[in-house]
């Protein structure tokens, strides 16, 4: 019930509205728990199966999706004079100046990934 009551929605509000160094902290510690053989399927068994729980395993795997994905402001913008320069540029390079504008993993994002590696690799074991 500690585990549970460490990651409710009202934590994960916390730490998300903390610092970028108190939630890869956070982040950090929830993949090191992803990462206890068996822990992943004694999460879903005695707290996602069991009615009077909450879903754990659904809350954990859930938090590192949303997490992972690049959409929630790991862009990176080129400066006014790369945009500038990328005028001057030939067709080709215009696709290579697209990259700057697509999302960019950050260490959040990778951090969550390697959660749901390892939270893949507990349940295939």
């Amino acid at each position: 019930r500690i585990l549970s009551s460490s990651i409710s929605p009202q934590t994960r509000e916390r730490v998300w509205s903390s610092s970028p160094e108190q939630r890869e902290l956070a982040l950090e510690s929830l993949v090191e728990f992803c990462r206890e053989n068996m822990l992943m399927t004694d999460i879903y068994l005695n707290y996602d199966c069991d009615i009077k729980c909450t879903n754990l395993f659904e809350t954990i795997c859930t938090t590192l999706a949303s997490v992972a994905s690049p959409d929630g402001g790991g862009t990176v913008k080129a400066s006014n004079n790369e945009k500038n320069n990328a005028d001057e540029t030939s067709e080709d390079e215009d696709s290579e100046m697209d990259a700057w504008s697509r999302p960019r993993l950050n260490i959040l994002n990778r951090l969550a990934l390697e959660g749901i590696i390892a939270v893949i690799d507990s349940i295939s074991r």
